[in-house]
């Protein structure tokens, strides 16, 4: 499976702000301005869990065009990404930006 940088971005950030709370542990001055909803957490029914933002693949990759003309020119996300077609997209029968593979 192929993770996106937001994805692993909300690892850094939790991991981050874990790093940050043990260190501050071992200070002599008890002093914590962190906000655990601003790296990668959510506060649900009063517990904390990791916020878990599954976008496994990258937008770029997922277009879904709805084209009635044929998919070949600009007019179509999939195309103009440099992208075919897929069973996912709702273009006509006559859609020229079909894989050959």
């Amino acid at each position: 499976a192929v993770v996106s940088t937001q994805s692993t971005g909300g690892h850094i950030r939790r991991w981050w702000y874990l790093y940050k709370m043990m260190s501050n542990l071992l200070s002599s001055v008890a002093r914590f301005e962190y906000h655990p909803t601003e790296y990668g957490w959510v506060l649900s029914d009063g517990v904390l869990i990791p916020d878990k933002q599954l976008n496994l693949i990258p937008d770029k990759l997922v277009n879904i065009c709805n084209c009635s003309t044929g998919c070949g020119s600009k007019r179509c996300s999939c195309f103009k990404n440099s992208q075919h077609c897929t069973s996912y997209c709702n273009c006509t029968t006559a859609c020229k930006n079909i894989s050959n593979s």
